[in-house]
């Protein structure tokens, strides 16, 4: 194995993306591992088999870091930390999101109809998305008892030092992992290579304004100056301040497209996800969408330019 390596763990039908890459770096003694697919048994036999071609064993893993709290990326963190006793490293604010499953998960697909319901979304494409949500609340769930992770903390590697990034907007406490030595940043899920920024809204980060962050992260990565950026899926991005501008470019298109729609309001979220992303419809990607739009409604009311307002039990938008 060289001084950091990767296996790439299958997502199947639980994500559009095809799979998630899992890093892993030599330390002085073991090896740090960076993220953990979903929590299946399938994507544990992946992992240990993985580990095993680059010439280890399971319990040489020493540290585990989560980027992001996302099903893909913590799942088998559980069971790690549980089987190794090792150390799970996560920011605090994700941390907190996964206490919010850890206490609400029964409940998580009722409370995302009620949340979305508020926004006036149709009962049955809710119906459908929460019906789905079911299958998924024991993949949601996470470890609670990691230890804090915060911006400029550094870990040990054989060649050198790591250092964590708080790069919030794809969640609250993401971070990317930039590596001096070789000028490499692992951006997790901040920036991909062909894929365009996704940062939402959801019940359990009701009061958050990803976009604003995300803008702030994107600055922030472009005074590294990476060579490389590595993402967590797809190919790495090898001209990442092109890259990086090109997503701040089209967040901010999207922020003058999305006001433009409700300067025409009244409108309510389906509205201005149909005109911004995409048409609402019985699918878990409408959950998706309509959660990024809220996000850049929620960016223009903290700037000022639109409000909600109450219409009898729901919440619609329109420009001040």
């Amino acid at each position: 194995m060289n001084e950091w390596n990767f296996i790439k763990v299958p997502l199947g039908d639980k994500s559009y993306l095809q799979d998630v890459l899992v890093f892993l770096f030599r330390m002085k003694e073991g090896l740090l591992m960076v993220d953990a697919g979903l929590n299946t048994d399938h994507s544990f036999m992946v992992i240990s088999e993985g580990v095993e071609r680059l010439g280890y064993k399971l319990s040489d893993i020493k540290s585990l870091i989560l980027t992001h709290y996302h099903l893909d990326h913590c799942g088998i963190s559980l069971r790690l930390k549980k089987l190794l006793s090792i150390p799970v490293y996560l920011h605090e604010k994700d941390r907190k999101i996964f206490q919010f499953f850890k206490e609400n998960i029964e409940r998580y697909p009722e409370k995302t109809w009620e949340f979305f319901r508020s926004y006036g979304v149709q009962e049955d494409i809710l119906s459908f998305i929460t019906n789905e949500l079911q299958k998924y609340k024991k993949l949601l769930l996470g470890p609670t008892d990691t230890l804090n992770i915060n911006d400029g903390d550094l870990f040990e590697i054989e060649s050198g030092f790591l250092r964590i990034i708080h790069t919030p907007g794809h969640s609250p406490g993401h971070i990317s992992i930039f590596y001096p030595e070789k000028r490499i940043l692992f951006g997790g899920d901040l920036i991909l290579k062909d894929e365009l920024p996704h940062a939402g809204i959801y019940p359990h980060t009701v009061q958050y304004n990803p976009i604003k962050d995300y803008l702030e992260s994107l600055e922030k990565i472009k005074k590294l100056k990476p060579e490389i950026i590595i993402p967590s899926h797809g190919e790495p991005i090898l001209d990442p301040l092109k890259r990086i501008e090109e997503v701040i470019s089209f967040i901010k298109q999207k922020i003058d497209e999305v006001y433009d729609i409700i300067k025409k309001g009244p409108v309510d979220l389906s509205h201005v996800c149909e005109k911004a992303f995409r048409r609402c419809e019985k699918s878990l990607s409408c959950f998706f969408f309509l959660s990024l739009s809220l996000s850049y409604v929620r960016y223009l009311i903290e700037e000022g330019l639109a409000e909600e307002i109450k219409k009898g039990d729901l919440i619609l938008f329109k420009s001040t």
